[in-house]
């Protein structure tokens, strides 16, 4: 699951942003693991458009997480002090429900139909079967 947001800042300096996963003791670090950030870090200007960021979220399991902290971005005004002060740390919620469908199926076999003859293979979610 890809979303994308847009940032800006409404200053008159340059800034610089950065990405950052916390996890919390209801989203523990595995799950922090499945979420990426792209750029997880870059710089705005005053008369720059909005940068456009892309979090994704890919996991091999069920999962669900509702409205937890764990990303946040801090903005840092690089000409404060030598490595630069930061002047805001926003905190984004996150909402996540990862599921996944299981089936069972089964051949009932006669003396002519051996269990080897009936293949059942992976069909892809909203696909149409041509088996008529």
């Amino acid at each position: 699951m890809k979303v994308y947001i847009y940032i800006a800042i409404a200053v008159t300096v340059h800034c610089t942003y950065r990405f950052i996963l916390e996890p919390t003791v209801e989203c523990p670090r595995d799950i922090c693991s499945m979420i990426t950030v792209t750029p997880q870090h870059g710089t705005l200007s005053p008369t720059d458009r909005p940068a456009n960021i892309q979090i994704t979220f890919q996991s091999n399991r069920e999962v669900v997480v509702k409205d937890q902290p764990i990303l946040r971005c801090q903005v840092v005004e690089p000409t404060i002090g030598d490595s630069g002060e930061m002047i805001a740390s926003i905190p984004i919620k996150v909402t996540v429900r990862s599921t996944f469908t299981k089936s069972v199926s089964a051949c009932v076999c006669n003396e002519y139909a051996r269990r080897d003859d009936v293949d059942f293979d992976n069909m892809p979610l909203y696909s149409v079967s041509n088996a008529y």
